[in-house]
């Protein structure tokens, strides 16, 4: 404990607590001066020591709440105590060790401009959060309340009877479809949503709903202007923000999806460093269909396959368990040179038919969370920040760019060196099992 900070939390005892310490009087005046003196400086030892233990969370982390006297972020149910990680648990994140595979080198990413990539700013803070997703109560009340008050105004503005929608007493989800198109809706505990997809076009009020999907962002969301006025009259809703996700494939000249949101960004942290809002958002998303010159056998444009409209009700609480110091932007690199990288997890056969990348001299760096898939409820449930390094690999001939993405985690983690040593192992491994595994299908046959 630094002395400056030790007499800085001393001095903010209030003064009428010194005062009555100091005025303490005794019952019984013959009692000599010294005992007198010692009462008044054990009143103060008192005091001191009570401030002290209280407010020691605060002299070990600088994230203090002054509230609650716990790191900022951090929730009662912190147990004082953060959690170390090792390499392990953090390749366990991607799923790698599920499967008993290494984690990947690299993703690749295409966009058709780099402002499609969403980079965004790295967080001067000292501490960042771990989160975990807590999930709420099914509860079918609730779900029927949500129901009743968006389904029927939803389908009488898409045109369809709503009388065809109905709630089943004690069900949590309702779908609804023909063959051109489907309506569902349904509740479980980390949100509850309402959504209609169709393989024609889609009107609202009248209204087709449409985008040019070679606009920019300005020009998309402005096309979907009326439309978002009228989903906010049904959904009874006012989003502030809008952001617009496109999908490319890197063997294609054209987009094979367009999503929009509309959201508040600053309702939840998450939102800031996540591409799809963890909050509550509508969505309109637009899916196409290469269309090809028979002639020539060569892809001349896209064409509109699907649309859907969704509302999203976030009901699940993404909490922070605990804050943990993060690493520089310049050890990370250090990582990011050694190989020691994190990503989606993949076969050995895929690791080799990587083309090998070089981050050196990386184009772009942000900060990004990475959350566990738990296979029992099916969701993403809890979340670890990493560096997020983008490095350009090609542009390709119709002008999409393809970035090698890879992720450094952005905490101190234990155990790199012998976690990435038993990866080269497995891979050998791996490939001695291939060569014990090959079939003979001569050798069957002739038995």
């Amino acid at each position: 404990m630094k002395k400056e900070r030790f007499f800085e939390l001393v001095s903010q005892i209030d003064d009428d607590l010194l005062i009555r310490a100091g005025n303490v009087k005794l019952e019984r005046k013959t009692r000599k001066k010294a005992w007198t003196a010692f009462g008044i400086m054990a009143a103060c030892v008192c005091l001191i020591v009570g401030m002290v233990v209280t407010l020691l969370p605060a002299l070990r982390d600088p994230t203090v709440n002054e509230e609650n006297n716990i790191p900022d972020g951090k929730n009662d149910e912190w147990s004082g105590e953060d959690k170390i990680y090792s390499a392990d648990d953090i390749a366990d994140i991607f799923g790698g060790l599920t499967d008993g595979v290494e984690t990947n080198n690299y993703t690749k990413v295409v966009v058709t401009d780099n402002n499609h990539l969403h980079i965004g700013s790295i967080d001067e803070d000292e501490y960042v959060s771990i989160y975990e997703k807590k999930p709420a109560d099914l509860n079918s009340e609730e779900y029927k309340a949500f129901f009743d008050r968006i389904v029927p105004e939803f389908a009488e503005s898409l045109g369809y009877d709503e009388k065809k929608f109905s709630l089943a007493h004690g069900s949590y989800s309702v779908v609804y479809s023909t063959g051109d198109w489907g309506f569902w809706s349904e509740q479980d505990g980390f949100e509850q949503k309402v959504c209609f997809s169709s393989f024609e076009k889609v009107t609202l009020d009248g209204e087709t709903v449409k985008i040019d999907p070679e606009a920019d962002d300005t020009g998309i969301i402005s096309d979907l202007q009326n439309i978002k006025t009228k989903l906010f009259d049904i959904f009874d809703v006012t989003f502030e923000d809008a952001k617009v996700v496109r999908k490319c494939r890197s063997y294609g000249r054209y987009l094979y999806a367009v999503d929009v949101y509309f959201y508040n960004e600053d309702a939840h942290p998450l939102n800031y460093t996540q591409t799809i809002p963890v909050s509550d958002y509508i969505s309109i998303s637009f899916g196409f269909n290469r269309v090809y010159d028979k002639t020539n056998n060569q892809e001349v444009g896209i064409e509109l396959n699907r649309t859907q409209i969704s509302y999203l009700q976030s009901r699940g609480e993404y909490r922070v368990v605990e804050k943990e110091k993060k690493i520089s932007l310049q050890d990370a690199e250090n990582l990011l040179y050694k190989g020691y990288v994190f990503g989606n997890h993949t076969c050995h056969r895929c690791m080799e038919s990587q083309e090998k990348i070089s981050f050196e001299g990386y184009d772009f760096v942000d900060m990004e969370y990475v959350f566990k898939y738990d296979r029992y409820t099916d969701r993403w449930i809890g979340g670890i920040p990493f560096y997020a390094f983008y490095k350009k690999i090609k542009t390709t001939e119709y002008g999409k760019i393809i970035y090698a993405k890879t992720y450094v985690c952005a905490i101190e983690v234990t155990g790199y060196d012998e976690y990435f040593a038993s990866q080269e192992k497995n891979h050998v491994d791996f490939g001695r099992q291939e060569d014990e595994w090959e079939y003979d299908f001569d050798a069957d046959q002739s038995a």
